[in-house]
């Protein structure tokens, strides 16, 4: 089932993924090959063409079936486990309270990333902590 899902989401692209016969389908690997699919195999894939990033070009986003699911590590979701920095700091004082946001190395729950779309600000969460902060745009 999973193999028959990396295929129809990638349409050919799945040998670049690694899926060697084995049972386990790198998704988040999966969808950021898709973001580069032409309009037609994105529509095939589930996907939409919309503006990524800072510079606004067309990219393939795929929404993820977790999406928004509490995730404690990466392994739990499809795309990743994160805290989005602007649901998170979004109308709160909690980015700038004293607590403030979380940091590398704090205990922490996200959320199942909602789409392959690389672009924000996030902390990736993995063992039940933040392990990484990043930035794309």
């Amino acid at each position: 089932m999973a193999r028959s899902l990396a295929t129809a989401l990638l349409g050919g692209l799945v040998a670049t993924v690694g899926l060697a016969g084995d049972s386990h389908v790198d998704h988040a690997a999966a969808a950021r090959h898709s973001l580069s699919l032409p309009p037609e195999q994105c529509v095939a894939a589930g996907g939409r063409m919309l503006p990524v990033c800072i510079q606004m070009r067309p990219a393939c986003v795929v929404a993820f079936p977790d999406a928004g699911k509490p995730c404690a590590n990466t392994a739990d979701c499809k795309g990743g486990c994160y805290i989005d920095f602007e649901k998170f700091c979004a109308g709160k004082e909690k980015c700038f309270s004293p607590n403030g946001p979380p940091s590398v190395g704090d205990q922490a729950v996200g959320h199942c990333r909602a789409s392959n779309n690389p672009c924000g600000s996030f902390w990736q969460v993995d063992g039940g902590k933040v392990i990484e902060a990043y930035m794309a745009d």
